[in-house]
């Protein structure tokens, strides 16, 4: 049943109003400002309650959290006249008296009819937000990505449940974005970071993107990617820094571990290649350059036929590729060409290197060049061939 609100100070029409709308409505009769603590689907004044009360419903009508409430304003022919243009800041109907019951039914039909209709709107709208909410949450939770929004003005701020998950505080409330920030902060990043801050506030900068680190609840730190941008009032001051944080701890991890990856195979001794399915090469290390003469930048895109020595047959390479192409390893001895012409022999491992879905997508050969160690076992078996041949030769003499 509609709630409505009567708070006219003429005893007469208060209660010839009050009694015309207890007929089909709650009614509720208001002395002071405590009746404003409820909520009604139409409010009542005359003259002088509106002179009372004109500074609260001008608040209610221009709160954004106040769904449309029609104030009626009951008054005479004779103050009709005064009335002034600001009066409909707050008032929605006016009815003259004397009133006519049926006249005055129709107009509550139709402010009230207004006043569900903006309820429902308001409903709809907040389905749709809802919605679009329960969209964003779900977004944001599987890019694992964390919304901020910082009013610079009013010191307040919007953190999504995303956000504060990021270093484990989902169900602590921040108040200060900017002491909590300070605090978790890793020393070595912090004075950058609160930098870049001030440049934010002191409208410097209009956009940023910035990795640090940040302590989690539960006392580790992770990597923090963060990215937005600063809007400016009308007069073009700071007013609101917006932005997005992702937690990049793992692929910064992954990049660390790459980056030792690569440290180690640039200093090997061994020599590394990298080809593509296709077996273009992709990557040399240094120690390839040193051993085959060959630099980098002459090799990149070919293919590592053009070191061969020519003392291996056709059977052999098709061994090699039929192995590795049915992602198996093949390991032997090769006999390669260098870039003067010299031949090397290298113990080679050459392994397929898969992606996330089983596909071979390169691969990569380690080569150790073991030219000389063949060379001195040669001539280790040369030696003691001879000293076998010079025992058997004295033994012969000894016994002529």
């Amino acid at each position: 049943m509609d709630k409505i609100l009567i708070l006219v100070d003429n005893i007469i029409h208060s209660e010839m109003i009050g009694q015309w709308l207890s007929e089909v409505y709650q009614v509720f009769f208001g002395h002071d400002d405590q009746c404003f603590t409820q909520e009604f689907d139409v409010i009542l004044v005359d003259g002088p309650s509106l002179l009372k009360f004109g500074d609260k419903l001008r608040e209610m009508k221009q709160s954004e959290a106040v769904i449309f409430v029609p104030v009626v304003l009951v008054t005479t022919n004779r103050d009709a006249n005064l009335l002034t243009n600001q009066i409909w800041q707050v008032v929605d109907e006016i009815v003259i008296a004397p009133l006519r019951k049926s006249e005055f039914f129709a107009r509550m039909r139709v402010l009230l009819r207004a006043r569900h209709q903006s309820i429902e709107i308001d409903r709809l709208k907040q389905n749709k937000i809802n919605e679009v909410n329960s969209r964003l949450d779900m977004a944001t939770k599987a890019a694992n990505v964390g919304l901020f929004d910082l009013d610079l003005k009013n010191n307040t701020m919007f953190l999504s449940r995303e956000m504060k998950s990021q270093i484990g505080c989902e169900n602590v409330e921040i108040t200060d974005l900017y002491g909590d920030l300070k605090n978790r902060l890793h020393p070595d990043d912090r004075d950058r970071v609160l930098k870049l801050y001030e440049d934010l506030r002191k409208n410097s900068r209009k956009t940023f993107s910035v990795e640090y680190r940040l302590r989690h609840e539960d006392g580790s730190y992770r990597w923090i990617l963060s990215q937005g941008s600063v809007l400016s009032d009308e007069n073009g001051n700071p007013s609101r820094v917006l932005g997005a944080r992702i937690d990049v701890t793992d692929k910064k991890l992954s990049q660390e571990m790459q980056e030792r990856l690569v440290i180690a195979i640039e200093s090997a001794a061994e020599s590394v290649v990298i080809t593509d399915s296709d077996g273009r090469i992709t990557y040399v290390n240094p120690a390839f350059e040193e051993v085959t003469g060959y630099s980098r930048d002459e090799v990149m895109g070919q293919n590592p036929r053009i070191l061969q020595s020519g003392e291996h047959d056709q059977l052999f390479y098709r061994n090699v590729w039929e192995t590795i192409s049915s992602d198996k390893i093949w390991k032997g001895l090769f006999k390669y060409k260098r870039k003067d012409g010299s031949t090397i022999l290298h113990q080679s491992t050459i392994a397929p290197v898969k992606d996330s879905n089983g596909a071979i997508v390169a691969y990569v050969s380690v080569k150790r060049d073991i030219t000389q160690e063949r060379l001195l076992q040669d001539q280790l078996i040369q030696s003691q061939k001879m000293e076998a041949i010079g025992t058997l030769a004295g033994g012969i003499a000894h016994d002529f």
